[in-house]
């Protein structure tokens, strides 16, 4: 089915004329941009330019792919990025450090997993919850464990 046939077809079942749904659709795209903005600053260290970023947006900052937060993002790995200054910028402008992605894991989860101790103990210091589940019910020390142990 054609993008057009499927625009006609939402259109109708909604009963919106087409700049409403266009509008609509225009929303979706600004957010998908917004997000690519902040990954572009994280790959290129400009962590000053993050933070700006994060307090303007304060709580309506965007979400990723899975729902994850500008924070999640930070503490992914990613070649030649320096991963706890990211997080430590994000933090000091007021990212919360308990946010939960659409599988209810927290920057301290994906921190752990990734092996990154700084990072780990940056979220810690902002106040970082040790003893959150994520959907699996798996703490973030379950995530740092070799093997994945269910003994933490």
């Amino acid at each position: 089915m054609s993008w057009s046939r499927i625009f006609r077809t939402v259109r109708k079942a909604l009963g919106l004329a087409g700049g409403v749904l266009a509008a609509c659709l225009s929303v979706t795209s600004t957010v998908a941009a917004d997000i690519q903005e902040y990954e572009a600053a994280l790959a290129a260290n400009d962590h000053p330019r993050v933070a700006a970023m994060v307090s303007a947006d304060g709580a309506q900052a965007p979400r990723g792919r899975d729902g994850k937060s500008v924070l999640h993002l930070a503490t992914e790995w990613r070649e030649g990025t320096d991963r706890p200054a990211a997080i430590a910028a994000l933090l000091a402008a007021g990212a919360d450090p308990n946010v939960r992605d659409d599988r209810g894991s927290t920057p301290l989860h994906r921190a752990a997993y990734g092996d990154c101790a700084d990072c780990v103990s940056a979220l810690l210091k902002a106040g970082a919850e040790v003893s959150a589940r994520n959907a699996k019910a798996s703490r973030p020390c379950i995530s740092a464990t070799p093997f994945r142990s269910r003994r933490c």
